[in-house]
């Protein structure tokens, strides 16, 4: 037979009340005889890696001075290294061998595509892309690629691609265009 609501709200609090006097009794006991020694030491070490930690995240951080230092004499494309943190927007270097290679790779050729259909002198032979030398990226999905592109017979070229991956799966080319010296 089920029991009734009464019943169950006067097993609910002799239970806590139990749970109560245990929490009572141990802190009692810890005032009593003192914390232990393997309890301190504990906590110490505790607060000792977290310290350690606190130290080398703010050494691994770089101030804003020291970004606007690095990066005034960087384009876009170039830069090596992110935003300090709490920084708004702010443009982010790609490991270009991890699983985004293939990806930038179609915006890269896709882009090249664009090149070529802008130059549109069918005497000249067209670009063909080679590879992806390094990349940035910005918020939201938006690409700063520079990579090298050659002729039928020539020594690779070096591009600059501009391009934003939409959500929907296609790909926008803000610009292209050869890198100047």
């Amino acid at each position: 037979m089920p029991e009734s609501s009464v019943e169950r709200g006067r097993r609910v609090k002799s239970k806590r009340k139990r749970k109560q006097k245990n929490v009572e009794g141990d802190v009692m006991d810890v005032v009593k005889r003192g914390p232990s020694r393997n309890h301190v030491m504990k906590s110490d070490r505790n607060s000792r890696k977290k310290a350690d930690r606190k130290k080398q995240f703010v050494a691994d951080r770089i101030t804003k001075a020291e970004y606007d230092r690095i990066t005034r004499n960087q384009t876009i494309y170039d830069l090596t290294v992110g935003p300090p943190r709490g920084y708004f927007g702010g443009v982010w270097p790609i490991d270009i061998n991890g699983s985004i290679r293939p990806s930038l790779n179609e915006y890269c050729k896709v882009a090249l595509k664009k090149f070529n259909n802008y130059k549109n002198n069918k005497q000249d032979p067209e670009f063909v892309f080679v590879d992806v030398v390094k990349s940035t990226h910005g918020n939201p999905r938006i690409y700063y690629i520079t990579f090298t592109a050659k002729k039928q017979d020539a020594s690779p070229t070096i591009f600059q691609a501009h391009v934003r991956h939409h959500f929907d799966g296609s790909i926008e080319v803000f610009s292209c265009t050869i890198k100047k010296d």
